[in-house]
């Protein structure tokens, strides 16, 4: 028998992995490094395309440049339980990522790629988010924070929605320096600021609903399809409904989501109204009317940006296309996107923006809509 020693595979895998490791952490730094320095340069662009790829095309792009990720993708759960679970801990707390998902390593560089979700076994990375009722919100100085209502309205006449739901705050993760596309979680997200104004509503006599259904889980691409069947449910189910509102947060930098108004900071708001929508135009008006009280009950202060950050904001895209930017706003003339704050905000500074978007939306439906 040779007395030649035979290495073993399970050795070499082990060694491997080591190696990508090594590669990976030093890969992490230096994205780390980049975001803390230059977070305020994000290529919004990027995001929209990135979503677009598919799972297998970028499983593929990843194994050809990073042949050891390639591989562990194959590998099946026994394997796993062989890696370092201490490093990819200190890995996933200090980034943000997961080893294991190359997804999660590209989220940390680029920006929407942490919105995806899916990892490359085609798994959801995160479970459902629960319902946010009892949650505690944080009210505007001097006002008391309106408690969940312990009954829907029997006859609501403003009906508020999430489709992207799990869009988050950075401050409230903990996380305040990294990268936007990092600001997504499954509990703390903008239905918390949501269910803020529908209680604001509620306490001033507007009788309102809100449902914080998830979609995120179901695919980014497909969340306005499936918010469209909620919404649809809900208008068939409470046909005293007039205005519906679908609350996002923004995706852009602090200083243009930010204002200061009466020495608080508050979270800017933007209108976003869905060309491909045949009746945009109505839609369009009625953001207008709600940007212009806006502006009437809370006009800026000396030296600062107004809460409202202009009139609506029109996307164009061809029907059908991945943008399609109807928006579900041909379910009702009275239909409006809202963005409060972005990323960069945190949700107390999103709630007193609520406050003033309760007084605003009640003006409104006082005066009817023009």
């Amino acid at each position: 028998m040779s007395s030649q020693r035979v290495s073993s595979p399970r050795f070499y895998s082990y060694s491997a992995g080591s190696a990508a490791a090594k590669v990976l952490c030093g890969l992490l730094v230096a994205g780390i490094l980049a975001n803390l320095a230059f977070s305020k340069l994000q290529p919004v662009w990027m995001a929209a395309s990135v979503r677009n790829i598919r799972d297998d095309t970028l499983k593929t792009a990843i194994g050809t440049q990073l042949p050891l990720n390639q591989t562990s993708m194959q590998q099946n759960s026994a394997a796993d339980k062989g890696a370092n679970p201490l490093m990819r801990t200190i890995i996933s707390f200090l980034a943000g990522v997961d080893i294991r998902n190359p997804a999660s390593l590209l989220g940390v560089n680029v920006p929407g790629m942490a919105s995806l979700t899916t990892n490359l076994q085609g798994k959801q990375v995160d479970n459902p988010p629960p319902s946010v009722s009892g949650s505690v919100y944080a009210a505007a100085p001097g006002k008391t924070s309106p408690a969940p209502d312990a009954k829907a309205p029997a006859q609501p006449v403003v009906y508020i929605y999430h489709t992207h739901n799990w869009e988050s705050f950075l401050p409230d993760l903990g996380k305040p320096y990294l990268t936007a596309s990092l600001a997504v979680d499954q509990k703390i997200n903008i239905t918390q600021v949501g269910a803020h104004l529908t209680a604001d509503l509620n306490q001033q006599n507007i009788q309102s609903i809100q449902t914080a259904v998830d979609y995120w889980s179901g695919g980014y691409n497909e969340a306005y399809n499936n918010s469209r069947k909620t919404a649809i449910d809900e208008l068939k189910k409470y046909s005293s409904i007039q205005y519906v509102f679908d609350i996002h947060r923004d995706s852009d930098v602090r200083d243009v989501t930010t204002t200061s108004y009466h020495g608080q900071a508050m979270a800017r708001v933007r209108w976003v109204i869905g060309s491909t929508n045949p009746n945009w135009k109505v839609n369009y008006k009625f953001a207008v009317q709600l940007n212009n009280t806006l502006n009437k009950l809370y006009p800026a202060d000396p030296g600062q940006q107004p809460i409202s950050r202009g009139e609506p904001y029109t996307r164009f895209f061809p029907e059908g296309s991945p943008d399609d930017s109807r928006y579900n706003q041909d379910l009702k003339p009275d239909d409006v996107l809202i963005e409060i704050g972005g990323p960069y905000n945190s949700i107390e500074e999103c709630n007193r923006t609520a406050d003033a978007l309760a007084e605003v939306i009640k003006s409104v439906v006082a005066a009817g809509t023009t």
